[in-house]
């Protein structure tokens, strides 16, 4: 890339040629930039939707309002919580080696 975008200034003075000529030398890295991005947005919106799914079996299970909760109750919810989202990053960093493998082939791609 850096080769590339100092190529560009080697063969014009043209600013506008210029610009074009690294933009595309940037356009691989961004575009690997991007992948990684998605990547990361859809585990984050996996984990998110998960811990949600666990507040909303703890809440069907000792009702919806936390605060009318017993002390035993409140413990009760807060460690039924805890465990379940526990178990959903467990679940969820057993899927960082395909999203890995996902990564590679895409570079790979990408930065040729």
């Amino acid at each position: 890339m850096f080769l590339c975008s100092s190529d560009c200034y080697d063969r014009s003075l043209n600013r506008d040629i210029v610009e074009t000529c690294v933009e595309g030398c940037n356009k691989p890295v961004k575009n690997a930039t991007s992948i990684l991005q998605k990547e990361l947005d859809d585990l984050q919106a996996q984990l998110n939707r998960c811990g949600m799914t666990c507040f909303d079996k703890a809440a069907q299970k000792f009702g919806p309002y936390p605060v009318h909760y017993t002390e035993i109750q409140s413990r009760e919810f807060d460690k039924q919580l805890l465990n379940c989202a526990c178990s959903c990053v467990d679940d969820h960093i057993k899927l960082l080696p395909n999203i890995r493998k996902r990564l590679v082939n895409s570079y790979e791609r990408f930065l040729k």
